[in-house]
């Protein structure tokens, strides 16, 4: 453009990189990388001459109806707090949370543990080795992915409805590794849509198998929700919590 026209002003009208929301390829939306991103236009700006017009001052939140989670996020400003998202001259994170999200995902881990254990000593039996390895990594699994989920479900929720969506999701997350645990110390099989919904056999179940029956309905029911997004409405459709814990839960019988 400069070569084109030269001596004309050089205004870009509209650059930015949002805070928050899903990856599009190599391109992902974090509080670093729009630090980065802004930092290094304005740097260029200021080398080459030309200015440059940010989008946009403040997070407007009501875009992620409209654009899905990185249209609420494009601000340099929160607009809860109504504060710089990274001051100047001091370390960003995209987690500032993370010693809270840690301590609960440390919880969680000794919870799922604790739940495998005392499951042994209410039914004294040696489970095979297999099933002491699949708790260990559904633990695992739990307490490392449990503050990004809750990160992700507080930034991406849009109004009532989805908060009771990935609220459901969340709670799910969190009740299934528990349920697992206590299913692959008791040497029970996942339980079956059919088995659940189907006419019954007149096999009492216990309230622990139908807890962890609808864990996985509700896993299975949002999970497909969210695929049909991704098919028919790419550009809004987000999935805030993308990990499943079923496979680790056989039969240990």
């Amino acid at each position: 453009m400069a070569v084109a026209f030269p001596g004309k002003e050089i205004l870009i009208g509209e650059t930015g990189w949002p805070s928050e929301g899903r990856m599009r390829e190599g391109a992902l939306p974090s509080r670093t990388n729009q630090a980065r991103v802004v930092s290094e236009i304005l740097l260029l700006a200021k080398q080459e001459g030309f200015r440059v017009n940010l989008i946009e001052a403040y997070d407007q939140p009501w875009k992620r109806q409209l654009e899905g989670t990185v249209g609420g996020y494009w601000g340099l400003l929160d607009s809860v707090r109504r504060e710089v998202k990274y001051p100047p001259g001091e370390p960003i994170s995209n987690f500032p949370l993370w010693k809270w999200q840690m301590g609960f995902g440390l919880g969680l881990s000794v919870l799922v543990f604790g739940a495998a254990i005392l499951t042994l000593r209410r039914r004294p039996w040696k489970p095979r080795l297999s099933a002491w390895i699949a708790v260990g990594i559904s633990a695992t699994a739990a307490g490392i992915l449990l503050g990004v989920a809750a990160d992700k479900m507080f930034y991406e929720s849009n109004g009532v409805g989805g908060w009771l969506l990935w609220g459901a999701l969340l709670a799910a997350g969190i009740a299934a590794p528990l349920l697992g645990a206590n299913a692959l110390m008791s040497g029970r099989a996942l339980p079956t849509f059919l088995e659940l919904f189907g006419p019954a056999d007149g096999e009492r179940r216990s309230a622990l198998t139908y807890l962890l029956g609808a864990s996985l309905a509700v896993t299975t029911l949002i999970g497909s929700q969210t695929a049909l997004g991704f098919v028919f409405d790419p550009a809004t459709t987000i999935f805030p919590m993308p990990r499943s814990p079923w496979r680790w839960c056989r039969s240990q019988r």
